[in-house]
């Protein structure tokens, strides 16, 4: 029998898994569309939410020139601020939300217009 610990995170390449089991390290990146601010693309035009929480501030307005990695939105969850980033340059089309609304996991955030 052996023990094994599993761990999650984000770095500047995406998500990965850690395991760590009899005295050796594992690490996965993890390929799955989700960037390392946390949310996912859906398509080429939407950013998703990463989880369910609530939207602290919204940073960005529509028809507003953006370039990638560029803060769109800060959303609450799990206690903790996590800011949303731009996951290509464009053009925002739409903000679903605003400050205080509460979303559920995997709602459109935004819109981008990145042709």
């Amino acid at each position: 029998m052996f023990r094994a610990q599993f761990g999650f995170g984000n770095s500047d390449i995406g998500f990965f898994v850690r395991v760590l089991c009899q005295g050796y390290a594992y690490m996965y990146e993890l390929d799955s569309g989700i960037g390392a601010d946390g949310a996912l693309a859906a398509g080429d035009n939407a950013v998703l939410t990463p989880m369910p929480g609530k939207v602290i501030k919204v940073m960005v307005s529509n028809g507003e020139a953006i370039t990638k990695g560029q803060p769109l939105l800060i959303l609450e969850a799990m206690k903790m601020e996590h800011t949303i980033v731009a996951p290509c340059d464009g053009e925002i089309e739409a903000v679903m939300f605003e400050a205080g609304d509460l979303v559920e996991d995997g709602k459109v955030l935004v819109n981008i217009n990145n042709e």
